[in-house]
């Protein structure tokens, strides 16, 4: 690709930054980038996509954003238009001294009960400043050691994530963070937060698996946004009675409930997400930690559709059982592992016939289907006419009845609990046998 003409864009928009004002005027201190015009950002944007065509293994390297800018300023320091392969080696050369950076991810809705606990090799659960002295005093006493610790192990003294923060106004706002993990991440600044980020969601989605939030419990969550909910209202309502005054009958009062945080499980309970993510080179953590993220989706009743819940289980199911990428047979393979570890018997034990749960998940099967890839998906959520007949692939065809929000909202929560039953054995398993592939693969053989 020839980047002449941007070349030249980028120096007349520098000579626009560097021009000094008029005598006695003043001009706005912007950044390069901003003296852009539209017309030249285009040209930015076609060459940051040819590098991704043509150089994918640089482009990697950072996000499409930080790429643009890193273009521009290489461009503003050469003398004339470079090749686009002299522009991937530099961007190349820039990633080579980027970073480790110590990152640290606030979670929220959660209680630890160490200040301090090691997850993994630079890896910790750091509880959060909880109190508010902190807020009038700058260097008032800690709370615990945990700071020279962390600063012993990791040779810096990063800033400990905080529950309250202060806003203008001497105002204080709970933001319910709990702990933040900190990490040690590779790469550029945008790509290090990202992967802390993932790493904090896998962490929280198989300590739901294996420590599930008692009732009235929240799940934890990320916290860079805030404050995080913790408190459920449900407004009145009344019969509609046209031209009468309220009768009071069929009515509510409405309900608030304030949810506590979860608590977090024991420390070696802990440690099993970073296990598997130090593992994930092995098909087997990658398919326990895809299928627990998906499930601790369908598991948030609160923010997902039952449309969106339905997706998700089945990819919990489909991440859980796939052999091989691309290749078929997940849902066979999930009812062989399922009947090996006895959950449908779990199931009977809660009042579940057999043909109940056959039934169960060929209803959910089929709505998933459906929530994935018809247009009618919305009826799953505002409601399926129970009279219709919904045509399926292979001549096959479902009842209204069957996709109706009240039958498949009962069929969800028994699955959700196989799904996560199946889980955490798995889980308890693969750590014990050391994630070795074979005996992974050994649950899902016929018994």
């Amino acid at each position: 690709m020839d980047l002449t003409a941007l070349t030249g864009r980028v120096r007349l928009a520098k000579n626009q930054r560097d021009t000094p004002p008029p005598p006695g005027g003043s001009k706005p201190l912007l950044l390069l980038d901003q003296y852009l015009t539209d017309d030249d950002w285009r040209l930015v944007r076609e060459t940051v996509w040819a590098l991704r065509r043509e150089h994918g293994d640089t482009f990697a390297l950072y996000t499409e954003n930080a790429l643009a800018v890193m273009l521009i300023d290489i461009l503003a320091s050469c003398d004339s238009a470079p090749a686009l392969s002299q522009v991937a080696n530099e961007i190349a050369a820039l990633a080579e001294d980027e970073g480790p950076w110590l990152i640290s991810t606030p979670l929220a809705n959660i209680t630890t009960a160490e200040p301090l606990t090691r997850l993994a090799e630079g890896v910790f659960l750091w509880r959060a400043h909880l109190g508010t002295a902190w807020l009038d005093e700058r260097f008032s006493e800690p709370e615990d050691d945990s700071a020279l610790t962390v600063r012993q192990t990791l040779g810096t003294h990063p800033r400990r994530s905080t529950r309250w923060l202060r806003l203008p106004g001497a105002r204080r706002l709970d933001m319910a963070r709990g702990a933040s993990i900190l990490s040690v991440e590779k790469g550029s600044p945008a790509l290090a937060h990202a992967h802390a980020t993932a790493k904090a969601q896998y962490a929280m989605a198989v300590w739901a698996v294996l420590h599930p939030p008692e009732e009235w419990h929240l799940l934890p969550d990320l916290a860079s946004w805030g404050p995080q909910p913790h408190i459920q209202t449900r407004e009145p309502y009344e019969k509609l009675s046209p031209g009468r005054g309220p009768s009071g009958r069929g009515s509510s009062a409405g309900m608030i409930r304030e949810w506590s945080p979860y608590d977090a499980p024991p420390a070696d309970l802990l440690r099993v997400p970073f296990e598997a993510m130090e593992a994930r080179d092995r098909r087997c953590a990658q398919s326990l930690l895809s299928s627990s993220l998906a499930l601790f989706q369908a598991s948030r009743g609160s923010r997902h559709q039952l449309s969106e819940r339905l997706r998700y289980l089945g990819v919990s199911i489909e991440a859980l059982a796939e052999k091989r990428p691309g290749e078929a047979g997940a849902f066979p393979r999930w009812q062989r592992v399922a009947e090996r570890h006895g959950v449908w018997d779990e199931l009977e034990a809660r009042g579940y016939r057999k043909e109940d749960i056959t039934d169960i998940q060929r209803r959910l099967k089929t709505a998933r289907d459906v929530a994935t890839h018809g247009a009618d998906a919305v009826l799953i959520d505002l409601g399926y006419p129970v009279s219709a007949t919904r045509a399926l692939q292979g001549r096959r065809t479902a009842a209204g009845e069957d996709l109706a929000f009240s039958s498949l909202h009962a069929d969800l929560s028994p699955l959700i609990f196989a799904v996560r039953f199946v889980l955490r054995e798995l889980l308890d398993q693969a750590r014990s046998r050391d994630w070795d592939e074979c005996a992974f693969e050994a649950e899902f053989a016929p018994t």
